[in-house]
C-alpha cells in the first residue's frame, strides 16, 4: 500500500492528518514535510489521526515529538486517535502514551484537544521559554525520550534502528 497523508481543515481551526500505510523510515520524512509546512503557516491546532496507519517506528514516532513540541503552550493543541493495536503497543513501549492526548475517536480526539492545551501536567516542551518564569519546567521523561530519539527534527534514514531506539527511549524512561 502506497503511504499518504490525507489533510483536512475543519472549520474550529484545526488540520485533521491522516497518515495512510506504514509511518517508518522511508515514509516519515513526508509526514515530517507536511508537519513543517503547516507549522510555517501558523497552523498550530492539530488532530492526527493514525486510523489507517498500518505501523509507527520511531522515525515516525520522532515527527510526532516534533509536532507535540512546535505546539506546546499557547494556543498550540495536539491530540491523536484510531491507534490499532499495534501502533499503540508502540507508543505504550516506547513510554509515550502519557506525553499524548490519546482517544478513540476523531470526535474524542478534537474534543480533548480543544478543552486542554498540550501544555500539561507533562508539558512537552523540552526547554523553558527565558523571558517567561512563570512557564511550566521541563519535563525530565520527555527530554531522555528525544534524547534517546536523537534530534527533533527533519527525519533522516540514517537514524540509529527502529527497535534499538524505542529499546533505548522505554530504557531511560524506567530509569526514573
Amino acid at each position: 500500500m502506497p503511504f499518504e497523508i490525507r489533510e483536512t481543515r475543519l472549520v474550529s481551526g484545526f488540520v485533521v492528518l491522516e497518515p495512510v500505510g506504514r509511518l517508518e523510515s522511508k515514509t516519515s520524512p513526508e509526514l515530517d514535510r507536511k508537519v513543517v509546512a503547516l507549522l510555517a503557516a501558523g497552523e498550530r491546532r492539530f488532530v492526527v489521526d493514525l486510523g489507517a496507519t498500518e505501523y509507527v517506528s520511531s522515525a515516525g514516532l520522532r515527527v510526532l515529538l516534533m509536532l507535540a513540541k512546535k505546539v506546546s503552550g499557547g494556543a498550540g493543541r495536539l491530540a491523536l486517535c484510531g491507534l490499532n493495536p499495534q501502533v499503540r503497543e508502540v507508543f505504550e513501549i516506547a513510554g509515550l502514551g502519557a506525553l499524548f492526548q490519546i482517544r478513540e475517536t476523531r470526535d474524542d480526539a478534537l474534543a480533548a484537544a480543544e478543552s486542554a492545551r498540550v501544555e500539561r501536567s507533562r508539558s512537552v516542551s523540552v526547554t523553558a521559554p527565558k523571558a517567561a518564569p512563570s512557564a511550566p519546567a521541563e519535563d525530565p521523561s520527555l527530554a531522555r525520550v528525544l534524547a534517546a530519539l536523537g534530534p527533533v527534527g527533519p527525519v533522516h534514514e540514517a537514524a540509529a534502528a527502529d527497535a534499538d531506539l524505542i529499546a533505548r527511549a522505554a530504557a531511560l524512561l524506567g530509569a526514573h
